[in-house]
């Protein structure tokens, strides 16, 4: 934290992920304070990460995160099955036969680059 331009937190969707990430909301904020006079403020935002859709706590896990008063990149990462898969084959989510993961990182690729 002490030397990112850009700081990303992933968080699952879940009270206590939320919860838990309150931390190091706190070490972004106080150093993003501390630099607010010499321009360094290090950018910050979640990253959603295991997504269920159309579950209760996935269309909520945005309106949780608002709290701490920082960004939330639109693109999440779902809980699918071929991330796992492709981890525990030693391979890239970008190899899989799964266009709708490999879309969602696509998405959150050009999302992180364009992060200003």
């Amino acid at each position: 934290i002490s030397l990112s331009q850009k700081i990303f937190i992933p968080v699952q969707p879940s009270r206590y992920d939320v919860w838990a990430s309150s931390g190091v909301v706190e070490l972004i904020k106080s150093r993003q304070l501390a630099l607010t006079d010499s321009g360094g403020c290090p950018l910050s935002a979640f990253i959603i990460n295991r997504l269920v859709p159309r579950t209760k706590v996935g269309r909520d896990v945005k309106k949780a995160l608002a709290q701490f008063e920082m960004p939330v990149m639109n693109q999440a990462i779902g809980n699918r099955v071929s991330f796992e898969d492709m981890l525990s084959e030693g391979k890239s989510i970008l190899s899989t036969k799964d266009k709708k993961a490999r879309q969602q990182i696509d998405n959150l690729t050009l999302e992180l680059q364009a992060f200003t």
